[in-house]
């Protein structure tokens, strides 16, 4: 958001900087705040069922399996909700498919397997400690990609985060070299597609601005179909095992279990594609690093694990960087937004809607599209 007139700017972290900031959009920062706090507790609820899942229940050692069903159910819930709620389902060509929505795929798929092998190997706390490098990363890639703009003010406020959230972990982890190799390329990939889905949720000119509802229906698929084969290789085995031995009592109380899991990732991800075009990559990315913050407060809290004084001070350093990102997102105007060009067969530099038939949308309809995607709907 512009900075609003009147706003200090001797210091960054007054009432008067605060108040001025809600008050040139009070009700999107609100919604904002209202999606980043379900974001928590729904990412919470899944983090906690799959951990119930896969140390609770006997045998079921399937962390990509349930991974997989995720992306299996949450394609199924976006077609259900396009279908009979919306009355129609999106369209795109191979092209697009290929090039725009499968790179997130992979991205989604790389993040989560990587990321579940690794924690198998590490710590929670370590593997936290790495988590918290996302905001790099996602600089890294929005450069590449042009989603970001390199600023002094926005480097350092996150390299204070990545350098708060090492000290807050500092005493508490234990790994090895593959884990920890794992975990960066895990963080690395979701960096990777967080700046794709920025491109694809936000548009600029004429150019379709697709929903969080069109994304979660073309990617959750493909991410499933990318999982399958590790699921086949790491899992397959184990998990006939585990079919043969378990009763029909158990094999449905797992289909609930994975269903109600698969219901939320749904959630999850509308929640996140939902910020991610309200904000940025590079925000969720902060977001996300306060999440992984608290959760090591909490685990003191709740679980009495011990924290040293650096770990206080690291968790205070580690705030004052994202405020210091707060402040320093609310002295710049916006990005312009990324688009997805529909190229029509009359002229390959034309940009033009394509409506779920693939014919050609009038300038009308094109109105009322952008109309109904601003509107959520």
């Amino acid at each position: 958001m512009p900075r609003a007139a009147g706003t200090s700017t001797i210091f960054p972290f007054v009432m008067h900087d605060f108040v001025a900031y809600w008050r040139t959009d009070w009700k999107f920062h609100g919604v904002t705040l209202l999606l980043v706090l379900a974001w928590y507790g729904i990412s919470t609820a899944i983090i906690l069922l799959t951990k119930w899942a896969v140390s609770e229940v006997p045998g079921f050692k399937f962390p990509l399996l349930i991974t997989t069903t995720n992306n299996v159910g949450a394609f199924v819930w976006s077609l259900l909700f396009m279908r009979f709620v919306l009355g129609n389902t999106p369209y795109c060509t191979k092209e697009q498919l290929l090039h725009s929505f499968f790179p997130v795929s992979v991205g989604i798929a790389l993040e989560i397997g990587l990321s579940n092998i690794a924690l198998s190997l590490l710590s929670v706390a370590l593997s936290t400690l790495l988590k918290g490098s996302a905001p790099l990363f996602v600089m890294f890639w929005g450069l590449l990609l042009g989603t970001e703009v390199f600023r002094l003010n926005l480097f350092f406020s996150i390299g204070l985060i990545v350098l708060g959230l090492a000290f807050t972990s500092v005493g508490n982890y234990s790994g090895n070299v593959t884990g920890i190799v794992l975990q960066l390329s895990a963080v690395a990939a979701g960096g990777f597609r967080w700046c794709l889905m920025q491109k694809l949720l936000q548009r600029t000119g004429n150019g379709h601005r697709i929903t969080a509802l069109e994304l979660t229906y073309y990617t959750a698929p493909l991410t499933a179909l990318v999982l399958f084969p590790f699921v086949v290789g790491l899992e397959g085995k184990s998990l006939l095992a585990y079919l043969a031995d378990a009763g029909s009592s158990q094999v449905a109380f797992m289909f609930l279990l994975l269903l109600l899991i698969s219901t939320f990732v749904f959630l999850l991800l509308i929640v996140e594609y939902l910020l991610v075009k309200r904000t940025s990559s590079l925000a969720m990315a902060v977001a996300s690093v306060f999440k992984e913050g608290t959760t090591i407060v909490g685990g003191a809290i709740w679980f009495h694990d011990r924290l040293s004084m650096i770990n206080i001070f690291g968790f205070v350093v580690c705030q004052i960087g994202i405020l210091w990102y707060m402040f320093s997102r609310t002295q710049q105007p916006q990005q312009e937004e990324a688009y997805i060009p529909h190229l029509s067969l009359k002229d390959s530099t034309a940009t033009t809607f394509v409506s779920a038939k693939g014919n050609p949308v009038t300038e009308q309809e094109e109105v009322g599209i952008v109309q109904d995607t601003e509107n959520g709907t």
